[in-house]
């Protein structure tokens, strides 16, 4: 990673801003890719791993779980997982640029499933009143109409309550319910 750092200060190139400045970030991806290839040739594949781990599980089972096996069985595990994550990292970020260069392929499927909801959800005739109406223009009325008629403010008098004989508190009692609650 210092060597991409070096490769920035380090890079001499004369022009106009805009060229110095691309000469320089050429340089740069060229030692990250370098710098890339040689800390993945270091790694190992987890596949690799997995058969080491089953090479230690055979040999426990014959000569017991020492200590010794215990650590190394841990270590690898932990060297099984960095590489699982790394790994999976690098296939992701490879979908994304395939997905950005390539495009979604699958477009045709999701018009279609589009289309289907757009058909189920079409309403083509309404029967009302025993009269079915296909016209789209008194189609659109007869809806309107529904939706306003159900949705308008009803007039309604609220019931009124009259007792004659209920019991009012007194003024004492009645400053006792608008106490401060402690």
């Amino acid at each position: 990673m210092n060597d991409a750092i070096n490769g920035w200060l380090n890079c001499v190139v004369s022009g106009f801003k805009g060229f110095v400045f691309f000469s320089k970030v050429k340089e740069v991806n060229k030692r990250l890719k370098s710098w890339l290839v040689n800390s993945k040739s270091g790694s190992v594949q987890p596949s690799e791993i997995e058969k080491s781990l089953g090479l230690i599980d055979r040999r426990a089972a014959v000569e017991g779980w020492s200590d010794s096996l215990k650590e190394d069985r841990f270590n690898l595990l932990e060297e099984f997982w960095k590489s699982y994550r790394m790994e999976e990292q690098t296939q992701r970020q490879k979908s994304r640029i395939k997905w950005l260069f390539e495009g979604d392929k699958n477009t045709k499927f999701f018009y279609s499933v589009a289309n289907g909801k757009r058909i189920r959800n079409f309403i083509s005739d309404v029967s009302f009143k025993d009269v079915t109406i296909s016209d789209p223009i008194i189609l659109r009325r007869q809806i309107f109409s529904f939706f306003e008629n159900h949705f308008q403010k009803e007039s309604w008098q609220r019931p009124k309550m009259s007792v004659s004989n209920l019991k009012k508190p007194s003024k004492i009692d009645s400053l006792g319910l608008e106490e401060v609650f402690i």
